[in-house]
């Protein structure tokens, strides 16, 4: 029997299971590297990032209350992004609005006119393809950073309602900031795969 997150973490805050902390890690260290690849280029800065990350998991366990766990951990991860970024110079405003958010501008207002393309090819398709797999991160690190944070938390099967209620927007602009970052996406992708043997 595969045992909840919840009840794992609790397992773990209540050191009834050391080894419960390491049954999450390896369940979710993959989402959370994912993660942090597309905001992140330097795989040292990527692997701090990811060991700091769970550091917080295991000094407060009890900051999770309910929900998804993956959720959280991502949540965890998100914060130390800002705090890194404002360390680093000017801060990067994670959930300012960026040109084209399309808010009460009358197009597409409705989520079927929002939706990509169903023939084009998914960002997941072209993973797929191990000689794309850089040029796919390297596109996603290019997003504005709104679209780009939507697009990750949808990757990790976030529902768009949870992702406009965290960042704070309605829900049509979450569903707006996926499709122009799927758009943009196929847009520098393409060329590359047409061009690739």
């Amino acid at each position: 029997m595969i045992e909840d997150d919840a009840l794992l973490l609790r397992r773990y805050a209540r050191k009834d299971d050391v080894d419960a902390m390491d049954t999450l890690v390896s369940r979710h260290a993959e989402s959370l590297r994912g993660f942090l690849a597309g905001w992140v280029e330097d795989p040292a800065a990527r692997e701090d990032l990811f060991q700091e990350t769970w550091t917080r998991v295991m000094r407060s366990p009890e900051g999770f209350r309910h929900g998804s766990f993956r959720a959280w951990l991502l949540r965890i991860a998100r914060n130390l992004l800002i705090d890194r970024h404002r360390k680093q110079g000017p801060a990067l405003l994670l959930d300012a609005p960026v040109a084209g958010d399309f808010e009460g501008d009358g197009e597409a207002s409705t989520l079927v006119e929002r939706m990509p393309d169903e023939n084009a090819p998914l960002p997941d398709e072209i993973l797929e393809r191990k000689d794309l797999h850089e040029c796919v991160r390297k596109a996603v690190r290019s997003l504005p950073s709104a679209l780009r944070e939507v697009f990750l938390m949808r990757m990790e099967e976030v529902p768009f309602r949870e992702i406009a209620e965290r960042i704070g927007i309605p829900l049509n602009t979450a569903l707006g900031r996926m499709h122009y970052a799927l758009c943009h996406l196929r847009a520098t992708i393409e060329p590359q795969q047409e061009t690739t043997p």
